[in-house]
């Protein structure tokens, strides 16, 4: 029988909690799915749970209450009131700010600025225009001037054509 790794334990003192927890609970639920674990009874998953959180997490789940006071006993609402504790009301002006604020750094691989930005916009609420703030975002953050004014020529530049412009720069310099 094969054994999958489940997450390791989170630290609820992080400073970044939110990030930390979005990514922990993707572990937990690819750990449940490989590990057939997911398709146990509530009461199953919220031991899984709640024993990978340790004390500190057992300490949190213990001042949860439903809503009529009783104790909560399904695995996607004890997960969601986690969450809410973990992910505070999001500051969308300080997100945005974040979001503009990124440019290229020395050395930076064009994919990683790439994912940096696509990371940043997720919290932003961007709606429909992220896929061009982005673009955009890349337009004015990307360290090679002369890269620069060649992607402001485009007319129809879209964020794909200017990916695909910066990795053939970056791959030509770089081989």
């Amino acid at each position: 029988m094969e054994t999958f790794r489940p997450p390791g334990a989170i630290n609820f003192s992080y400073s970044n909690l939110a990030d930390t927890w979005n990514r922990w609970t993707q572990k937990l639920k690819n750990y449940l799915i490989a590990s057939e674990k997911g398709k146990k009874p509530d009461g199953v998953k919220i031991a899984i749970l709640l024993n990978l959180l340790g004390d500190e997490g057992t300490d949190i789940f213990n001042t949860f209450k439903s809503e009529n006071g009783k104790s909560i006993e399904k695995f996607d609402d004890v997960l969601e009131m986690f969450t809410n504790y973990c992910i505070p009301r999001r500051n969308v002006v300080f997100e945005r700010f974040k979001f503009f604020s990124c440019s290229q750094q020395e050395g930076q691989q064009v994919d990683n600025y790439l994912t940096e930005l696509k990371t940043l916009a997720s919290t932003c609420d961007f709606g429909d225009q992220e896929e061009g703030l982005i673009r955009d975002r890349v337009v004015l953050g990307i360290r090679d001037m002369s890269l620069q004014e060649r992607l402001l020529r485009e007319s129809d530049l879209t964020l794909k054509k200017a990916a695909e412009f910066l990795r053939a720069s970056e791959a030509r310099k770089h081989p």
